[in-house]
């Protein structure tokens, strides 16, 4: 199967008709992507770094919360703390914790602002020390950051701001390993040994 067929399959079905009108070119596709949360759903899906998501989609949410200035410090409050996350210095219950109080804020505010309060939320919450890989693609926090940040924001700016803290060669190494067969199992049986008796 083609590789990149296979990463159509873990993606939404949105994204995955348009990646796979890129026709297997996935450089193309990441430098032309025109929405912020899908380039953040190709990395999650190509296993990229966590904290390098992370920061990617903090990145975008600082510039929402910032532009559009929320008295409300609980949003700034969650951003920061998953900054001390990346950093190593917050542990993922406290970013929870932070990302529910900017979540509180949002709920009080309309339009742009609303959006960029839920974008600080959903960045504390991507914080998460528990989950597997899988999971946490699938929870997809960072991408749903991004999504609300770029309805606060000009989405190209988002793209940006994410294509410089995700650079291309780092996807591109990414699908190069996930597209890999896996290794085949080490067996140290001499074939001779083999028996198909259940007692055995």
């Amino acid at each position: 199967m083609n590789p990149l067929t296979r990463l159509e399959e873990t993606l939404s079905p949105d994204l995955a008709r348009w990646l796979h009108a890129a026709e297997g070119d996935l450089s193309l596709a990441w430098r032309t992507c025109p929405r912020p949360d899908w380039l953040i759903q190709i990395a999650l899906a190509l296993g990229v770094d966590r904290s390098l998501v992370v920061h990617a989609a903090l990145e975008v949410a600082v510039d929402a919360v910032s532009r559009h200035r929320i008295a409300d410090l609980r949003p700034r409050r969650a951003l920061m703390t998953a900054l001390g996350w990346i950093d190593g210095r917050a542990p993922g219950t406290e970013t929870w914790a932070r990302g529910f109080a900017a979540n509180e804020v949002a709920e009080a505010l309309e339009g742009p602002a609303r959006h960029a309060a839920h974008a600080a939320a959903c960045v504390a919450f991507a914080c998460d020390d528990q989950a597997d890989e899988a999971y946490y693609a699938h929870r997809a926090y960072a991408a749903l950051a991004v999504g609300h940040a770029a309805s606060a924001l000009d989405p190209a700016r988002c793209c940006v701001t994410i294509r410089d803290r995700i650079p291309l060669a780092v996807v591109l190494e990414r699908f190069d390993v996930a597209s890999r067969p896996p290794p085949p199992l080490p067996l140290a049986l001499d074939p001779a040994e083999i028996t198909y008796s259940f007692y055995s």
